[in-house]
């Protein structure tokens, strides 16, 4: 087995479920058994089948892989590297959140209680050990071969812009104003690199309803800055399941990477769990508009729910209804005059 490295620095030569090496069904079981055992990774023998991440069609046979939910790759080939090491932003958030890097096998060995034998090691954990094998490529380049992320263009959206003559004062005008800036950004996939815009389009959401279901159900406290609170004690319980897990009260995988993302943006959820009690904490810092921003989140959210009615959950993190359109839409002319002539 040769040295091949993926995008994300992972040894796709010394994986055993790279073509070259799953050649029989025996090594694919062994491929198999060796992830489920040491990844915590539950896959038929039939899928452990991979072209590598380097190959240009990686998905046109069978279960040939790599990952199609992986954003590092095509991040990678948006910016035209062979590999994150080439990358100016290396190492992100998102390839240090994707990657195993530094106390992996230590961290395996915990997680099963002994340690590992060197030759498990060597065969089932060093080959994804990504970031230990893209600081040494790193090393290995010079400076005019690091290639410069540019600036992400936004995603196309059916975003409206903010109204030009609303019917409020201006302190709540200037709230609104943040509020619509956080709302659109989210919308259009603002980030700093393609991995990034990547993971809020698929997330975009669920972004928008945790951000929805907190401007509803949200109660405001203002110690210690202007917070919302949702807890298990309260009504709200019900409408919060894609955010908290029923049978543990532990908040689901994706819902708290969208947290991560939302932090990006200013915004920070905090999840605080004691046995089957929970409370999420929203908060807004200075990027996402600041208190202000977040009475306006309530202020926007409560006031389509007056004038529309409250939704209902849709599936896939949206919900259906004209309030929730609206709100996803980041249409606000609900506060200008012609708006309330209308109705």
């Amino acid at each position: 087995m040769k040295d091949l490295y993926g995008k994300c620095g992972c040894n796709c030569g010394r994986c055993l479920a790279f073509v070259a090496n799953a050649r029989t069904p025996r090594d694919r079981i062994k491929c198999s058994n060796g992830w489920k055992e040491y990844l915590n990774a539950s896959l038929n023998p039939k899928h452990c089948i991979c072209n590598g991440c380097q190959t240009e069609d990686p998905w046109k046979t069978g279960y040939l892989m790599p990952d199609r939910g992986c954003n590092i790759r095509p991040c990678a080939i948006a910016l035209g590297v062979r590999t994150c090491a080439e990358c100016s932003e290396y190492p992100c958030e998102d390839l240090e959140a994707r990657i195993p890097g530094r106390g992996f096998r230590d961290g395996v060995a915990k997680r099963l209680g002994r340690p590992v034998p060197q030759d498990d090691y060597l065969t089932f954990l060093e080959p994804y050990e990504g970031l230990k094998h893209l600081d040494a490529l790193r090393l290995s380049l010079k400076s005019r071969s690091i290639v410069k992320m540019p600036k992400i263009p936004p995603l196309k959206s059916k975003t409206v812009k903010f109204p030009d003559q609303t019917i409020l004062p201006r302190k709540e005008i200037s709230g609104l104003k943040a509020l619509h800036n956080l709302l659109y950004k989210i919308n259009v996939a603002h980030a700093a690199t393609y991995a990034r815009q990547i993971i809020v389009k698929r997330r975009k959401d669920l972004l928008l309803s945790i951000l929805w279901v907190f401007g509803l159900y949200g109660r405001s406290v203002k110690s210690n800055g202007a917070t919302l609170i949702i807890s298990s004690e309260e009504d709200a319980a019900g409408y919060v399941n894609i955010i908290v897990r029923k049978r543990d009260s532990a908040v689901h995988t994706y819902a708290a990477q969208s947290f991560r993302i939302l932090k990006g943006y200013g915004v920070r959820v905090e999840h605080i769990s004691k046995k089957k009690e929970w409370k999420l904490v929203m908060r807004f810092n200075k990027k996402a508009g600041g208190p202000v921003a977040l009475t306006a989140l309530q202020r926007f959210v409560r006031t389509l729910v007056k004038k529309y009615g409250r939704p209902k959950y849709a599936g896939s993190s949206r919900y259906r209804g004209k309030a929730f359109e609206l709100f996803s839409r980041v249409d606000m002319s609900i506060f200008t005059r012609n708006h309330r002539e209308q109705t």
